[in-house]
């Protein structure tokens, strides 16, 4: 499923809709994990493979779930971009601004 009709599919908002959605998300289309994020965010029990993306992706695009998910609310997937952040050179900070210590959000 491409990325741009997951979008389409979750503004219609009907339940078959978003178990397509679902469907994608499950079956690992990391395009659909990586561009609905946000809305992935909100279900129970999708830690795992937002952390799997987190984890798998370009640095630039992990950045943005890092960032993303340090202020999710979410303790396991605040833990996640920690952990992501340490890994790869990262601290908490202002911001990301590529510099030394290269800080996230």
């Amino acid at each position: 499923m491409p990325a741009d009709s997951s979008e389409l599919l979750l503004k219609i908002g009907t339940e078959r809709a978003k178990a397509a959605v679902m469907a994608a998300f499950y079956n690992r289309q990391w395009e659909v994990v990586y561009w609905q994020s946000d809305f992935f965010m909100t279900l129970k029990g999708t830690e795992g493979i937002l952390i799997e993306e987190l984890n798998r992706d370009t640095e630039e695009r992990s950045l943005y779930l890092a960032n993303t998910f340090l202020h999710s609310g979410n303790p396991q997937l605040e833990q996640a971009a920690r952990s992501w952040a340490a890994a790869n050179g990262y601290v908490e900070g202002e911001s990301y601004s590529g510099g030394p210590g290269r800080p996230i959000e």
